[in-house]
């Protein structure tokens, strides 16, 4: 049964081992390149919605996206008050 196979398949080096080589890196080629074509569809699909939605709503003030959130802004960190070590305390 193996020799059968091994006398049906091209030897290895001929012409048409090459081609039907070429053959297949050829298609594994164009495999992956439709794989990572849709990957990317599904991704700027979804980037547009996502755009879109965004959008949609009543305009977006820019500035408010930048700014520091409310329950933060005016805070700075306290620093310990540095004491004169000659005053009196009472």
């Amino acid at each position: 049964m193996a020799t059968k196979l091994r006398n049906m398949a091209p030897s290895i080096g001929s012409m048409p081992w090459l081609d039907q080589e070429n053959q297949q890196v050829a298609q594994f080629a164009d495999q992956e390149a439709e794989d990572f074509a849709f990957s990317v569809r599904n991704e700027l699909d979804f980037l547009n919605e996502h755009m879109a939605e965004i959008f949609s709503k009543n305009q977006v003030n820019i500035t408010e996206v930048f700014k520091t959130p409310g329950k933060l802004r005016g805070k700075t960190p306290r620093t310990a008050r540095k004491r004169n070590p000659l005053d009196i305390r009472e």
